[in-house]
């Protein structure tokens, strides 16, 4: 919750560094400036998870027809909340996915729980190097 809140602060301070292009206004959380390097790294987190959740949502869409289910299986999938809407709702299951569907979800599932970063040291080359 910490990050979207830093993330929205950080929106709404570049809105009024266009307005006043010498404004210095540094983010505060609980009354505390947080540092410029921590705002980009959770600013460059936010914009990972964004992307990751349109590239699966993209794939999902290719191989469910109904858009609504495949946007929410891997909203529920990658932050671990259980059913979505339409097709995997509360009262359906992913039983009918295709087995390849089944996959992305699972790798979803992993980036949710693991954290992203996490998942791409894991998968990055120069972690494998060193096993």
């Amino acid at each position: 919750m910490v990050r979207v809140l830093v993330v929205l602060k950080t929106i709404l301070r570049e809105i009024k560094t266009m307005i006043q292009p010498r404004l210095v206004s540094p983010i505060k959380i609980g009354g505390e400036a947080i540092e410029e390097k921590q705002v980009r790294n959770i600013v460059g987190f936010f914009a990972l998870y964004i992307l990751i959740f349109i590239f699966f949502s993209i794939v999902m869409s290719l191989m469910i027809p109904d858009v609504t289910t495949a946007v929410t299986s891997v909203v529920s999938t990658i932050n671990n909340i259980g059913p979505g809407l339409s097709g995997i709702g509360a009262v359906e299951n992913y039983a009918w996915m295709p087995i390849a569907g089944k996959w992305v979800l699972f790798l979803c599932m992993l980036i949710g729980r693991l954290e992203v970063y996490t998942v791409l040291i894991a998968l990055s080359p120069v972690w494998r190097k060193r096993l």
